[in-house]
C-alpha cells in the first residue's frame, strides 16, 4: 500500500531548476530586447504578492 499524495508541488532536480531558473532567464531576455531598442535598466526588485513571488524590472528610456 502507498502512502497518500499531499498537496504541493514535486519536482526532481531538473523540476527545481526549471522553477527557479526560468523565470530569471526570461526576465533577463526581455530586459536584453528593451536595451537593444534604446531603454536602460533603472533596477530589479522582488514583492511578495500574497505569497507569490513576483521580479520586476524598472526601466526608462535612455
Amino acid at each position: 500500500m502507498s502512502s497518500p499524495q499531499t498537496g504541493g508541488f514535486v519536482f526532481g532536480s531538473a523540476g527545481y531548476q526549471r522553477a527557479i531558473f526560468e523565470p530569471v532567464v526570461h526576465l533577463v531576455n526581455g530586459i536584453e530586447l528593451l536595451e537593444s531598442q534604446g531603454w536602460e535598466l533603472v533596477s530589479v526588485v522582488e514583492r511578495n504578492i500574497e505569497n507569490v513571488y513576483y521580479m520586476l524590472a524598472f526601466m526608462r528610456r535612455a
